[in-house]
């Protein structure tokens, strides 16, 4: 994923309108998940994306500044580890196959403490998830789907990510327009 451009003191070029944070898989974990998304994204012609479960999204305001977000937000957090429920599928394009996961207590603080921290909070309704392929799939393929995926039990997660995202995500060149913004590691100890 790119980068958000940033100007010559470091600070963002332009202002996004949206922002998602992101719990981002440990390395245990990612080269897996990567590779199932990439595989799918391909087979059924979807784009490629970072795995990732939204803890929260919403309106980026002027004195938003994702760096100390991050942080403030990370401070008392650890690393988090995720059960697998199930693989799900629904009609919704950026859930149209997915891993339905398990809450965690650490998780649902982590997206108060985002909404907390907002210059805007909003109505963000955490659903853990972890989308495997954005695309309009017909019935015939959730099969054939879940027939090649194995999935894992767990998912240890220990990064959060800021990233802009326009307004909706409908298609491809939206995914294509998320931007980095910064990154923030959880502390190592997985509970």
């Amino acid at each position: 994923m790119e980068r958000h451009p940033r100007d010559s003191q470091g600070e963002l070029a332009s202002r996004p309108s949206r922002v998602a944070y992101w719990l981002i898989p440990a390395a245990s974990a990612l080269p897996r998940l990567q590779l199932m998304i990439n595989q799918l994204a391909r087979q059924y012609h979807g784009p490629r994306f970072e795995p990732h479960v939204t803890i929260y999204a919403g309106r980026f305001g002027p004195a938003d500044n994702p760096s100390l977000v991050l942080e403030a937000a990370a401070r008392s957090g650890t690393g988090i580890v995720l059960p697998v429920q199930g693989l799900c599928f629904s009609p919704l394009y950026t859930k149209s196959c997915f891993l339905q996961l398990g809450n965690h207590e650490g998780l649902t603080e982590l997206c108060e403490r985002f909404r907390r921290l907002s210059q805007h909070p909003g109505d963000y309704t955490l659903d853990p998830h972890l989308s495997l392929l954005y695309a309009n799939l017909d019935h015939g393929a959730h099969a054939e789907i879940a027939a090649q995926l194995v999935l894992p039990q767990q998912i240890p997660f220990d990064q959060i990510w800021a990233v802009s995202i326009p307004g909706q995500v409908r298609g491809k060149a939206d995914v294509e327009r998320w931007r980095l913004m910064a990154t923030h590691s959880l502390l190592s100890r997985a509970s």
